[in-house]
């Protein structure tokens, strides 16, 4: 346990730029439900594509954030499809976005991406205890 938590310790403290950290995850509140790569962010966030990665990574481990992989019946287009990112909670996202519940019902709101967001991580929730193996994928 020591050891996981040292990791993480120094993961967070390899943070160079704690600015385009706090501006990735408003984009990634932003993008929650959509199909998200690194490459995608790099030239928004001005920062390497390998950064954005071990950011996201990093996010994930404070599960702040979910990647859905994609589902193929071919297990190698699989294994290499883009990802959907969710963010844990959406309530934090749509605090990120500046959304209430006012806004959240205009039309073109993300109420859409950030429900399906949250159904994701509830039913990531469930498979924690179930005594099937469960995988999810979008």
């Amino acid at each position: 346990m020591q050891n996981l938590i040292d990791r993480e310790v120094t993961q967070l403290a390899e943070i160079e730029r704690a600015p385009q950290l706090t501006t990735l995850i408003r984009l990634l509140a932003a993008r929650s439900g959509l199909l998200v790569a690194a490459g995608s962010l790099e030239s928004e966030l001005q920062l390497s594509r390998p950064t954005i990665a071990r950011y996201m990574q990093l996010l994930e481990e404070v599960f702040l954030v979910k990647r859905i992989p994609g589902w193929s019946r071919n297990l190698g287009t699989r294994a290499t499809s883009t990802a959907k990112l969710v963010f844990i909670d959406s309530g934090i996202a749509a605090r990120l976005l500046a959304l209430d519940g006012h806004a959240l019902r205009r039309p073109g709101a993300p109420f859409g991406p950030l429900l399906e967001g949250f159904v994701l991580s509830e039913l990531a929730r469930q498979t924690t205890w179930s005594q099937e193996l469960v995988d999810i994928y979008h």
